[in-house]
């Protein structure tokens, strides 16, 4: 699924017509239909704006879901407090044990701005937040911008997964254990004709060899 995916089940989500929709983030008609494969950093920080509830994790790389986790509407206003964002960038160089100045060259950010970013002095833009992601796909933009889930996508838990996935899986699971008990069954029961078919071998070439021998004087 792509971003234009994303976007069209968003706006369908929300009740809205894409002509409503592109009339509210202040975009021209046929925007949201003539859409490639990303959208515009200014644009991403307006539908921020507009559309506070929806996870931009979700919508620019498909992380999460659609929706941040126990959004309120009551603070909107929660993506733009820099200071946890700050917290989260920092606690996550700590982690990948890089300095700034290393963060700064692998994302391709200037280095005063990292320093501020990551001081809390500056707030993260989408821009930013993009050039991050590339540089490091498996950071969990929603941890980043609400501390939603893991840090590292790759050590969500198992019930962050969609239930229905769990469930195909499962099946999956069950069925080629069932074929692998099959197959075992079916191995087992031609060993046993072989083991047979060779004792009915045996027993005719008893059989016959006292025959022969009576033949030969």
């Amino acid at each position: 699924m792509n971003i234009k995916e994303r976007l069209r089940i968003f706006i369908k989500h929300s009740n809205l017509s894409i002509s409503a929709f592109e009339k509210s983030i202040s975009v021209s008609t046929g925007y949201v239909n003539n859409l490639n494969k990303s959208i515009g950093a200014d644009k991403l920080d307006f539908i921020a704006e507009k559309y506070p509830q929806l996870n931009l994790g979700w919508l620019r790389f498909g992380e999460g879901e659609m929706l941040k986790s126990n959004f309120n509407e009551d603070i909107k206003d929660e993506y733009q407090e820099t200071e946890p964002v700050a917290k989260r960038l920092t606690e996550f160089t700590e982690k990948q044990k890089i300095s700034i100045k290393d963060f700064a060259l692998k994302c391709d950010i200037n280095y005063n701005n990292t320093a501020s970013l990551l001081k809390g002095s500056l707030p993260l833009g989408m821009g930013v937040l993009q050039k991050i992601k590339k540089a490091f796909p498996e950071l969990n933009t929603e941890w980043v911008l609400f501390g939603n889930g893991a840090m590292d996508l790759n050590t969500q838990p198992v019930n962050n997964q969609n239930p229905k996935e769990v469930e195909q899986l499962e099946q999956v699971n069950y069925l080629l254990n069932s074929a692998l008990r099959d197959k075992d069954k079916t191995i087992s029961s031609l060993e046993n004709q072989i083991a047979l078919l060779q004792e009915l071998k045996d027993i005719k070439t008893q059989d016959v060899s006292p025959v022969k021998s009576n033949m030969d004087r």
